[in-house]
């Protein structure tokens, strides 16, 4: 296989849209109810943001020991600054509690931060790879998922065409 054809398959394969088993012969996911606790010492539930909130979400999977999730955490703040419509979300996972907070202070980004204790994140929202990032709208549809990094670019197009 030659290097371009490699690279347009591996791309294919980590810029995907989500689609699932939906219901009723949909193709709509609807985002599971996902818990986790914030860096503040409150804790965050999906299903009572779309209650009380209904912003679409953009929840990041990420985790300290992660180079390309460091390098995108200041596009995803940027963006999400210069959207506030949007609720932006990351959750470290397959992490040690102390190394993610001591990071998410260290990158000092405005959007939620937090932690899954549960180490169970994957059961919920699944990922193979991180950085995963899955956009969900305010229907709490899950609408796209992304794995791998996400530069400013690709996150505006990605929230351009899914919202």
């Amino acid at each position: 296989m030659t290097v371009a054809v490699l690279a347009v398959v591996t791309l294919g394969l980590i810029v995907a849209p989500h689609k699932g088993s939906g219901s009723a012969g949909t193709e709509q996911d609807l985002a599971p109810d996902f818990r986790f606790e914030v860096f503040d010492g409150t804790t965050f539930s999906l299903a009572e943001h779309f209650a009380d909130d209904g912003r679409p979400v953009v929840l990041n999977f990420w985790a300290s020991w992660c180079p390309p999730c460091r390098a995108e955490m200041p596009d995803f703040d940027l963006v999400a600054q210069a959207h506030p419509e949007i609720r932006f979300i990351g959750v470290a996972v397959d992490d040690v509690e102390s190394n993610a907070r001591a990071f998410a202070a260290e990158i000092g980004v405005s959007y939620l931060l937090g932690f899954d204790p549960t180490h169970k994140a994957h059961l919920t929202l699944p990922f193979v790879a991180l950085p995963t990032t899955w956009i969900i709208d305010g229907n709490g549809v899950i609408v796209h998922k992304v794995q791998g990094i996400m530069t400013i670019d690709l996150l505006e197009q990605t929230l351009a065409d899914k919202l």
